[in-house]
């Protein structure tokens, strides 16, 4: 796993992400006050070759192993998405470690079903634009829909 320390909180995109897309943040976020890390996970942005077995509790087990060569003890987590899933699940198994979780629109950590039509529209945004488009629109209650 690739990450970068730029400035103790760690930020954990979603399933369409990478650390890259937080660059707009960068700018607003007070280094001072605060450290961050912002991580690609396996099979994303710089990790994209990284092997694994792609699973949120790998996403769970590389975070505290970030978060562990960078000295920390404890420490917060951002996660958008799945990220926010990976957040919630860093606090049952780490609960002396994460002091708090932000989560920006997450999956629960209970999982959810996925069946018929709504199964085969996120299947399909792996290569179809007017399928993440969609996923996007109603995650996001259609905040956004002229960008």
């Amino acid at each position: 796993m690739r990450y970068r320390a730029t400035v103790r909180s760690e930020s954990s995109h979603s399933t369409t992400g990478s650390a890259t897309g937080r660059g707009h943040l960068r700018p607003y976020l007070d280094g001072s006050a605060f450290s961050y890390a912002f991580l690609d996970c396996r099979g994303y942005g710089e990790a994209m070759d990284t092997p694994g077995t792609y699973t949120m509790e790998e996403v769970t087990a590389d975070v505290l192993a970030v978060a562990d060569d960078l000295g920390w003890n404890t420490f917060s987590v951002i996660g958008h998405s799945m990220g926010g899933k990976a957040a919630q699940l860093m606090l049952l198994d780490a609960p002396s470690r994460v002091r708090s979780i932000v989560g920006i629109s997450p999956a629960p950590a209970s999982g959810f079903p996925l069946e018929g039509e709504m199964w085969e529209l996120f299947v399909g945004a792996v290569e179809d634009s007017g399928n993440r488009r969609t996923i996007f629109d109603v995650t996001t209650g259609g905040w956004h829909n002229d960008a």
